[in-house]
């Protein structure tokens, strides 16, 4: 039997793909794809289109087009279909404005060693504390995949068949916006932390969308909610908890729902044996170095917590074309 020689190349192909990453979060920052949502541009129309420097301009569309979501023929730059539906501003499923996210989660990966070595978070996201321009950026960063994220999962899970939804740990209220968009009749109730309430309630009046949608301060962990809902949704939440405020959300959360109630857990969940997905396994850098508690837990623990608080017919799937897992339950009646 053949041993293959181990090759260096392999070692420089897991670092060069952080090339390819920055390359994608700068155009978004220039927002080089709505120029081209109406066909192809040479790389000068598009450096004028966007006021910079045609050479640096071409020099990063190049390494652009190695992802795929841009083509370069003859000088000319198209978008690819997935730029075209979720890159271009203006389209129903854009999160081009999730740059400013991306933008502060690489930064922070950066501090990984020091972290580990330190045993604390050396990029704390402590969002009582947080400078108003940074956390209001970091909202909006996140608003926009979870608006597209609310309207997608309002119309697989059919939504409209709620009057209400209570959205636990909604941030800027991006998942609230995007379900009452696709379902007219809905209103939902946004938990948040006071300053990040205030700051959700006036993207929600900036929407046009303040007589359907709330946001609200109110510490879950502590106390359920004194009025029941039908439904609840808890995204990218309890993977920032410590196991044993996530059994707390959880609980209180049950409390707060009727009976036979729906829970809709949406996050980055490991499979229990711990080898995926991949984009669970690589968010752990981002949460190592942001969070004094959190990790992207296995499904088990999940299950564990909801099982606790009195929920049933638990159910996991993978969301199609996200890291994401999507968790299903039933309060017991």
């Amino acid at each position: 039997m053949t041993t293959k020689t181990p090759e260096w190349g392999e070692v420089l192909g897991h670092l060069n793909g952080y090339f390819s990453a920055v390359a994608v979060l700068a155009a978004m920052q220039l927002d080089l794809f709505t120029p081209l949502r109406h066909g192809p541009r040479t790389c000068d129309e598009l450096a004028n289109d966007l006021a910079v420097d045609p050479r640096r301009l071409r020099m990063l569309v190049t390494t652009l087009a190695s992802t795929g979501l841009v083509t370069l023929s003859h000088n000319s730059v198209t978008n690819s279909p997935v730029a075209a539906e979720f890159l271009v501003k203006g389209q129903l499923k854009y999160m081009g404005g999730s740059h400013e996210l991306y933008s502060d989660l690489f930064a922070a990966v950066l501090t990984t060693t020091q972290s580990i070595r330190a045993g604390a978070p050396l990029s704390e996201h402590d969002l009582e504390s947080l400078p108003d321009s940074q956390l209001r950026a970091g909202l909006r960063g996140l608003n926009a995949g979870a608006t597209a994220q609310g309207r997608m999962l309002a119309r697989d899970q059919k939504f409209e068949r709620f009057e209400t939804i209570l959205d636990v740990g909604g941030g800027g209220a991006g998942f609230a916006m995007g379900a009452c968009e696709v379902c007219p009749n809905l209103s939902a109730k946004v938990i948040e932390l006071p300053r990040v309430a205030e700051i959700a309630q006036e993207f929600v009046e900036a929407a046009g969308l303040a007589s359907r949608i709330k946001a609200i301060s109110h510490d879950i962990a502590a106390a359920p909610l004194p009025q029941a809902y039908p439904a609840a949704v808890l995204r990218n939440f309890l993977q920032v908890l410590s196991p044993e405020h996530a059994k707390n959300v959880l609980e209180n959360v049950g409390r707060s729902l009727q009976p036979g109630g729906e829970v809709f857990v949406i996050g980055q969940m490991l499979d229990d044996d711990l080898t995926g997905p991949p984009g669970a396994l690589a968010i752990n850098l981002v949460f190592l170095n942001i969070y004094r508690d959190g990790e992207a837990y296995p499904e088990a623990s999940y299950r564990a917590w909801l099982a606790s608080a009195n929920f049933v017919n638990i159910q996991r799937r993978q969301l199609t074309g996200s890291i994401l897992s999507l968790m299903t339950a039933q309060r017991a009646k």
